[in-house]
């Protein structure tokens, strides 16, 4: 919750999509990760409301892969977002290949790093402050 991600870009984000969605744009509640334990492992987190969301690896890709899942670690990075998308269960193009760039993935790997999705399929990991990754964020239409 405290990423530049969620501070800067995505209430613009939620800001475009209510002018271009107006009424039919779905508020959700979702649970995200507000803090990590001394090994970087996520081990707090908070419901929010919001417009939209950055995915996770589950939503992306079905299963986590860097994010730690000990101790209840995940929870905190997967929230109540605990499945893949259909369109990407369909075809993972969608997923990577046609956004044609990497893009953030709201799951905490360490007190520094996050998941991010890259534009060859892989599921990497890099420090929160690489400038080079967008944001792909999904939200709730009525």
């Amino acid at each position: 919750m405290g990423s530049k991600a969620y501070k800067t870009y995505i209430p613009m984000i939620d800001a475009c999509l209510a002018s271009d969605f107006g009424s039919y744009l779905f508020t959700s509640r979702g649970y995200l990760c507000n803090s990590v334990d001394a090994n970087g492992d996520a081990n707090g987190g908070t419901w929010v409301d919001r417009k939209s969301f950055l995915m996770n690896e589950v939503m992306v890709y079905g299963s986590v892969i860097n994010s730690n899942t000990a101790n209840g670690a995940g929870m905190y990075n997967i929230g109540t977002d605990n499945s893949q998308l259909p369109l990407f269960r369909f075809d993972m193009r969608y997923a990577v290949g046609h956004s044609r760039s990497a893009y953030w993935l709201r799951d905490v790997v360490s007190s520094s790093m996050f998941a991010y999705a890259d534009d060859y399929g892989n599921a990497p990991r890099d420090v929160a402050a690489a400038p080079w990754y967008g944001i792909r964020a999904f939200c709730l239409i009525r």
